[in-house]
């Protein structure tokens, strides 16, 4: 074992065994438009060692949370955080530090490079740095390449503070290191000239930049959870018709452009989304409806026999950079394929099954990784930390399903395909997979295509993040993504919410921090940074990862395909009952909603067009309908992250409700309206159970007691009107 020896450059206390610093705490000195002053101070923590040709290395990948990635040179810690710039103009660096501490004699392990998933451990190879008489990397600090997220300007500072010269085996650490960064009228990449008045990329964003300021007066009631588009054959039009009706209803502004209008090539959609963006700054998400034969993926090229298909390209409209301006999702199916999702995000975000099946997860993981996993974890050993995150933030259980036996709740052995199904079957909310993965299957348990389709997972759908080589490969394939959403059995609608998958052979480290950072943001609200749709989870996700891999994460974000409707709430949560009044004034127009929960959220429609939208302010909405629009059916509905739905109606200037209850029921329920409808029952299948007239302004206690245990859809239809609600009957 070779010996280490340190030398006090300043003055400083001895210290007894060999330590490495890492960033732990930064402050912001100063921020203002023509500077930023930040200071990052580290703490100290233990060396790790390990033996490679009798001679003892210092292993930085196992403890630290990243190191430099060029393959064959020192692997040494380095730390990020990304810094919002001016919107035009480059910058000036400048570093200083407090001190410095320097180890003699120390051998360093060279990086391995970016190493994709189905790779095995390799030997240690020592490129050409070993040999050059220099302190690599040679820079404390750098800026990257500025990137573009909707109306804010971004750049990622990198700090070095470890600096090694392999020759001399001198490893030198630069304690509590401050950068000074002095904006210049210099012409820089990724310039921002003209800004919208869209504000959702602060809203979206913000959380992603140290330095960042709320604007003072600038109110998102309106406009608060963005635009929607979807992109669909003509022939799909029919079947993706009532998601659009409720998006709008809700308050999401959507609107279908069909692949004939646009044209049938990555580069007609791209030409396309990028004026429709022009002239619809407030557009958010988008929904490709298809397969790639119907909605094209675009192909970033063949590397290393991999083919790129991307979809999140179609996203990215501002800048040359990887970050995307718009939460992008795919359906990718038949037309029956697309029903039954359509069908499956209606049931999760209007009326979700009973019990607490959100607050329940699955954590499934390989025993690999060691040293080239994200902050050197073994994939186990990641997911066992994300599911304590969980555990202390609310989920009431968390499954493990680990290679090998690794103690905790993780049984002796590895884990079967029965496992998962039995798992899925008591109802999940979230299944995150870290492995090895091909396009039908993950290795770790042998769960592939054909087990999903066994599960029946009735009503709890989870959101599947997959850490896994080609889980995402549908091009000419049917991957396990789409099966997780098309998935039915004994034709009741079964699967997943969202799936995650990669297009190739995924590397190994970078999409496990998007993971962590999602089950950060899922998790964290004692910081009041909230993500709720599953697209703004993945996109912030992905956006945390490229700040702290750089380059090196650029091929995740263009192969990890979302399949499944990005605007989709997150529910993690027991459902709970909105509570609100309603007032509305016949003289004023002026309709004013009043609840306790803190931002409900409100939407507004006609006819199944968007109207307006915002949040409770205050505990309280207000919203002036215009004249024209007094005597038509008008819909005010109110949603919230783990709530129900509650909507109430306009009609010919009356403020009506709808209520049904109890909910779940046996053998009769109590209705109530105060307008004459016509209510249907239907199986889940489409079929006409029974048909009646009911009079309004009254409760009526109806007999379903001919109706079978299991859930249905009641319609309400009024003044040309249709409203569907579930039922769930138990015996």
């Amino acid at each position: 074992m070779s010996s280490v020896e340190m030398n006090k450059i300043t003055s400083l206390f001895f210290i007894s065994t060999l330590f490495f610093v890492y960033g732990q705490k930064v402050d912001i000195l100063k921020n203002t438009d023509q500077e930023i002053l930040v200071n990052f101070e580290f703490d100290e923590l233990v060396f790790n060692q390990t033996k490679e040709n009798e001679t003892s290395f210092i292993d930085f990948s196992i403890l630290a949370g990243v190191t430099t990635y060029e393959k064959g040179a020192p692997a040494l810690p380095f730390y990020s955080k990304s810094i919002l710039i001016p919107g035009t103009g480059g910058n000036e660096l400048q570093v200083s530090y407090d001190a410095i501490i320097e180890y003699n004699l120390v051998d360093i392990t060279p990086s391995q490079g970016l190493v994709k998933r189905n790779s095995t451990n390799q030997p240690y190879v020592f490129g050409e740095a070993y040999s050059k008489n220099e302190f690599y990397p040679g820079k404390l600090a750098m800026c990257s390449t500025p990137f573009l997220l909707r109306e804010l300007r971004g750049q990622t500072i990198k700090l070095f503070p470890y600096q090694y010269n392999p020759v001399t085996k001198v490893l030198r650490f630069y304690k509590n290191l401050s950068v000074h960064v002095k904006f210049t009228n210099t012409s820089s990449e990724n310039e921002l000239f003209s800004i919208t008045n869209s504000m959702l990329g602060e809203r979206e964003f913000s959380s992603q930049f140290i330095n960042y300021k709320p604007h003072q007066n600038k109110y998102l009631a309106k406009e608060e959870e963005g635009e929607m588009l979807v992109i669909c054959p003509e022939s799909f039009k029919a079947y993706i018709q009532p998601l659009v009706d409720w998006k709008n209803q809700k308050g999401i502004k959507t609107t279908i452009q069909t692949i004939e209008n646009i044209g049938t090539t990555s580069d007609k959609i791209k030409q396309y989304l990028n004026n429709y963006y022009l002239s619809n700054p407030s557009l958010l998400y988008l929904l490709l409806v298809g397969d790639h034969s119907d909605v094209p993926s675009y192909s970033y090229g063949t590397f290393s026999g991999d083919e790129y298909w991307s979809d999140s390209y179609y996203g990215q409209l501002s800048g040359n950079d990887m970050y995307s301006e718009l939460f992008v999702g795919r359906f990718s199916g038949s037309l029956l394929e697309v029903e039954t999702m359509v069908k499956r995000t209606l049931e999760y975000e209007k009326s979700p099954k009973i019990g607490d099946w959100m607050t329940r997860a699955i954590g499934i993981a390989s025993s690999q990784g060691l040293g080239i996993g994200d902050d050197g974890e073994i994939d186990w050993q990641h997911e066992r930390k994300m599911r304590d995150t969980l555990l202390a933030t609310g989920y009431s259980y968390v499954y493990e399903f680990y290679d090998g036996s690794q103690g905790g709740n993780d049984a002796d052995n590895n884990p079967t395909n029965n496992d998962i199904i039995s798992a899925l079957n008591s109802g999940v909310g979230l299944l995150n997979y870290t492995g090895h993965g091909d396009t039908y299957n993950f290795i770790t348990s042998n769960f592939y295509n054909t087990d999903i389709l066994k599960a029946t997972n009735y009503g709890s759908y989870p959101f599947v993040i997959s850490v896994a080589c080609n889980n995402g490969k549908f091009v000419n394939n049917e991957c396990m993504s789409e099966t997780w959403l098309s998935a039915k059995n004994n034709n009741q609608i079964t699967g997943a919410i969202a799936a995650c998958g990669s297009s190739i052979l995924m590397d190994w480290a970078p999409p496990m921090k998007t993971q962590d950072e999602i089950v950060r943001l899922l998790s964290n609200y004692s910081s009041g940074v909230h993500k709720y749709s599953l697209g703004g989870l993945f996109n912030n996700g992905q956006f945390s990862m490229l700040e702290k891999y750089g380059k090196d994460g650029d091929g995740v974000v263009q192969t990890w395909i979302f399949f499944g409707d990005p605007s989709t709430v997150f529910r993690s949560k027991l459902t709970q009952s909105i509570d609100l009044s309603v007032n509305l004034n016949d003289i004023s127009n002026e309709l004013e909603i009043v609840s306790s929960i803190k931002d409900l959220k409100i939407g507004v429609s006609k006819k199944n067009k968007y109207l307006t939208n915002g949040n409770t302010i205050n505990n309280t909405f207000n919203y002036i309908l215009p004249q024209n629009q007094w005597n038509d059916t008008i819909i005010i509905t109110a949603t919230s992250q783990n709530y129900g739905v509650k909507q109430f109606y306009i009609f010919d200037g009356k403020l009506s409700n709808f209520e049904i209850y109890p909910n779940p029921c046996q053998n009769s329920i109590t209705i109530y309206s105060l307008m004459d409808c016509e209510i249907s029952f239907f199986t889940l299948d489409g079929k006409i159970v029974q048909k009646t007239d009911y009079k309004g302004f009254s409760y009526k206690e109806m007999d379903v007691s001919f109706l079978e245990e299991g859930i249905y859809l009641i319609q309400i239809e009024f003044g040309g009107q249709k409203i569907n609600k579930k039922l769930e009957v138990v015996r």
